[in-house]
């Protein structure tokens, strides 16, 4: 594509001023300019590379957004996407980063997004995931995930020296679920152990989390059935069959085949909204985790459009890196199955030669939103998070929210419900299922737990919110995140 044909593709300068709490090493990260940037645009924005291992050099990219309100003393908040294998760009560009790519590949603001309300980093993780790479890629997985996001956020607090005592906050969505709860309690354990730059880590804020394997089977098939997808009688023979947690049998395979064929046509990551067949990383979860990671059979919509994908990457990864760049300048690439969802603006955009530059990529990349490249341990998808969770209540002195949308199938709210309510903690007396609301609509329901730690622990929906919630409901996202962050919904520990 001829971007100079487009004025619009010219680089647009950004809000640019002379900055003394900055230091000159930091400084040199900061986008000067960037493509397609409206010219009412007014973000300071950073990016570049952390190695968190030295050592077996593994080089973790990100974006940090400055926020909008008051940047040095506003909080600072880390986003990853889930997967495993999502780039945390994918959050930035569709979800609630500052901007939008549009089709014509000029940015468009995002009045709702995060950075109005606090400091946002955008991290591409694993080692391997978007523009981060390893020197020497070798297998990860949760713990490993864990400890080089730990390292990612000491060296980037090494590097930005003046928001280390700013209050620190993790969040993501999805597989976020395991990648959230391990990192908080590495961060816990590292602050514990003395390690510097000490963090001054304050919660957890994470989105329609995977958990564990049964709590999942139960709020997608559950979410299935309480929509009026599938019939009763097959969902029936699912509950009592499977719903025990005896999945090893016949009989519950045979339920799930039922199911499957009946489901089809919707999007499971947010039930009651348009279906974008064709964007291939709306299906990554269940891709990854059902089928990789669990062994579930899928839907036959959604097996046909994994196989397609597997097909695509296993071409890709056949391919030379020369090949792979005349793929990209002949337009096959991105993945032609992309075309027509707002996911392919994105890839499109950042793997434009320009956008790289401006924004310090090494080498000359093909970003793709989720990674096959990564070799992440299928058993870690296996492993129950609630013992992790309770762990955090009784050892840390966080503030902890998971908020679920209620239109997801993937993670469903129902079982979120479930693994949270089993955990055992009673409800705070008078904020028991609460409803909170926007604009003088329920926008959802809270509840705070008794812990009888220095913890809280809390539960929030957002009502009509798919699987990535700061997507479907992006307003209401941005108004429970900042609930959160001014404990509206879940109260300061003791």
């Amino acid at each position: 594509m001829l971007y100079t044909l487009i004025a619009a593709f010219y680089f647009v300068a950004l809000a640019y001023s002379i900055r003394n709490d900055y230091s000159p090493k930091a400084l040199q990260s900061q986008i000067k300019s960037l493509p397609g940037l409206p010219s009412n645009a007014n973000f300071t924005m950073f990016s570049g590379y952390i190695d968190v291992n030295p050592s077996n050099p593994r080089y973790i990219f990100y974006w940090f957004v400055e926020s909008l309100n008051k940047p040095a003393t506003d909080p600072v908040f880390f986003w990853t996407n889930g997967g495993p294998g999502c780039s945390g760009l994918g959050g930035f560009f569709t979800e609630q980063g500052p901007f939008r790519v549009l089709q014509d590949q000029t940015l468009e603001l995002n009045p709702h997004t995060w950075v109005n309300v606090a400091n946002g980093i955008f991290v591409e993780q694993p080692a391997g995931v978007g523009f981060s790479y390893a020197e020497n890629p070798a297998e990860t997985g949760d713990s490993q995930a864990a400890l080089d996001n730990y390292n990612f956020i000491r060296g980037w607090l090494e590097l930005f020296t003046n928001y280390q005592n700013n209050d620190f906050y993790i969040t993501s969505e999805s597989y976020g679920g395991h990648y959230m709860p391990t990192l908080a309690k590495q961060i816990v354990e590292g602050n514990n152990q003395g390690n510097t730059p000490q963090i001054n880590f304050k919660g957890v804020f994470v989105g329609n989390p995977y958990t564990d394997p049964h709590e999942n089977a139960k709020g997608m098939y559950d979410t299935w059935y309480g929509h009026q997808m599938v019939s009763y009688p097959s969902w029936n023979t699912w509950f009592l069959k499977c719903d025990d947690g005896d999945t090893s049998n016949v009989a519950c395979d045979n339920a799930i085949v039922a199911l499957n064929d009946e489901i089809g046509g919707v999007d499971p990551y947010a039930l009651d909204y348009p279906v974008c067949n064709d964007k291939l990383n709306q299906y990554w979860f269940l891709k990854k985790v059902v089928r990789d990671m669990l062994g579930r059979p899928l839907p036959k919509q959604y097996e046909e459009i994994a196989q397609k994908h597997d097909a695509y990457s296993e071409k890709m990864s056949a391919m030379s890196k020369e090949e792979r760049e005349a793929a990209l300048k002949s337009g096959e690439f991105p993945d032609p199955t992309y075309q027509q969802c707002a996911q392919a603006y994105a890839t499109e955009y950042l793997n434009r030669p320009d956008v790289q530059e401006a924004i310090y990529v090494q080498g000359r990349v093909i970003w793709t939103d989720c990674s096959d490249t990564i070799n992440y341990n299928r058993s870690d998808g296996l492993n129950p998070m609630e013992p992790v969770w309770q762990w955090l209540v009784s050892n840390s002195n966080l503030r902890m929210t998971v908020v679920s949308g209620d239109d997801d199938s993937v993670c469903g709210t129902i079982g979120t419900q479930s693994w949270i309510w089993n955990m055992g903690y009673q409800p705070v007396v008078g904020s028991n299922w609460k409803s909170w609301q926007l604009d003088n609509q329920v926008a959802g329901f809270y509840t705070a737990f008794n812990t009888d730690t220095k913890a809280s622990f809390c539960f929030s929906t957002v009502h009509s919110a798919g699987h990535m919630i700061p997507q479907t409901q992006p307003q209401r996202s941005l108004a429970a995140f900042t609930n959160f962050l001014t404990s509206q919904f879940c109260p300061s520990p003791n």
